[in-house]
């Protein structure tokens, strides 16, 4: 910060208090930079003040690139949570057919069964007829 400070010494030709005693060593705080950079109501270096701005504004930047990932990821969960439902209802409407489907088939079965018993029946019947 101090080679700023005389960077900016050299183009404006100001003298900075600041720089003087954070070179002698003599002042009895560090510099008025690292204690409160505004402490007037503005900032006195103007590097510093590009610097600070530029950190606020990637610091605003990151924050509405977080906000906005955010949001994206909520709404892909939204969209995610709406297509499981669906899902959910489908299967319980597939569930419905098979259940369906299995009485049918467990009905087509017995019926099967019972025709077949009765052709045997009929069978026997008529042989015992023709031994007769």
């Amino acid at each position: 910060m101090i080679i700023l400070c005389v960077a900016s010494k050299k183009f404006t030709g100001e003298k900075d208090e600041n720089v003087n005693l954070a070179i002698s060593g003599h002042g009895t705080n560090s510099t008025k930079e690292n204690n409160n950079p505004d402490a007037d109501g503005y900032i006195s270096n103007p590097y510093l003040s590009i610097a600070m701005a530029r950190d606020s504004l990637k610091q605003r930047e990151e924050a509405k690139k977080k906000q906005a990932e955010l949001a994206e990821l909520e709404n892909e969960a939204n969209e995610l949570k709406q297509k499981n439902e669906e899902e959910r209802v489908a299967i319980q409407g597939l569930e419905a057919l098979l259940i369906k489907r299995k009485r049918r088939v467990e009905k087509c079965r017995r019926l099967a069964e019972a025709q077949s018993n009765y052709k045997a029946v009929l069978e026997k019947m008529i042989r015992d007829a023709m031994h007769q």
